[in-house]
């Protein structure tokens, strides 16, 4: 339980979008809208002056590019954790975004309850990747790397959500089975992908999903 309020930043460049997460975030007991901007130039100069824990980012490559500017962040010295909002879910940018430093990336489209929980994890230093573009993680896994074909669907959802940082009790609650279910299957994918040592099975899915075979 934190005792000060998440400071947020947020860099949308859509006045409409910036409204909608102006007005939910202010909804948030934890959160606090510390500063706005619709442009990096404008970005790069309030996060400067009011160093939030989070910038919340737009992600399009035809308006604002959110890699460049969490780039220049990261240049400047004491980076707030990034989240972008994407409107692409293809496998390239997901790769790019991690290779950056990004902890969270979620769709613009994004629900509330989505966002909330994207906070809470990219607060606390974990990444967030939201269930829609794991989906990619999934799919690469079936196509693309030989030595997954072996996890059993069950498996493969398990390592979806344990690259979201969910402990074995929240992925449970998800797949709406016990702790121990979760942790047998965590034990069993460990032993199909041979790997070993505390928190591996994280370990591994972070690599994998900043590994070169994300990109299309």
């Amino acid at each position: 339980m934190i005792n000060t309020p998440t400071t947020i930043a947020v860099v949308e460049s859509h006045p409409f979008f910036l409204r909608g997460l102006r007005e939910f975030l202010a909804t948030l007991p934890k959160v606090k809208l510390v500063a706005e901007a619709k442009d990096e130039p404008e970005a790069i100069r309030r996060i400067r002056s009011h160093n939030p824990d989070i910038a919340l980012i737009e992600y399009s490559e035809q308006q604002l590019n959110g890699l460049d500017l969490v780039a220049r962040l990261n240049r400047c010295g004491r980076a707030p954790k990034c989240i972008l909002m994407s409107v692409s879910n293809q496998r390239r940018h997901l790769k790019q975004a991690m290779t950056f430093g990004v902890l969270g990336y979620i769709p613009k489209n994004h629900t509330e309850s989505e966002l909330v929980e994207c906070l809470d994890q990219v607060r606390r230093g974990k990444h967030f990747i939201s269930s829609s573009f794991s989906q990619n993680l999934v799919a690469t896994i079936n196509d693309e790397t030989e030595d997954l074909w072996s996890l059993t669907r069950t498996e493969k959802k398990v390592l979806m959500l344990v690259s979201n940082s969910k402990s074995s009790a929240e992925i449970a609650g998800i797949l709406g089975t016990s702790i121990r279910t979760i942790n047998n299957h965590r034990h069993n994918i460990c032993k199909k992908l041979d790997i070993r040592g505390p928190n591996c099975l994280l370990r591994y899915a972070t690599k994998y999903l900043s590994s070169e075979r994300l990109v299309a």
